[in-house]
């Protein structure tokens, strides 16, 4: 039973990191995270139609890079920013590549 338990975290885990690697390479959040349009509809829109494909989540947050909401799809639980010390670790620290 534990094994099977673990098997189901794993696989969840091993999603739900795919899932941020495909939203983080998504041209269009891509160009509007970084200011290049300002077509918030449209970002909300491809948002939310992979919220509904990907049906575990509930929201989904784009964040700027000092934790200040960009869009939330979830308009009923408006947010300003996240002050979780995670993503200001996270944003304080710098992708190190090995070659």
């Amino acid at each position: 039973m534990a094994q099977y338990v673990i098997v189901i975290v794993m696989r969840n885990l091993f999603e739900r990191t795919a899932d941020v690697g495909f939203l983080a390479t998504d041209r269009e959040l891509c160009t509007f995270v970084a200011g290049l349009h300002d077509d918030r509809d449209m970002i909300c829109a491809r948002l939310t139609a992979y919220r509904n494909k990907c049906t575990v989540y509930d929201e989904i947050i784009l964040l700027d890079d000092v934790s200040n909401v960009l869009v939330q799809i979830d308009e009923a639980t408006p947010l300003e920013g996240s002050i979780d010390p995670l993503l200001k670790q996270t944003f304080a620290s710098r992708c190190r590549r090995t070659h």
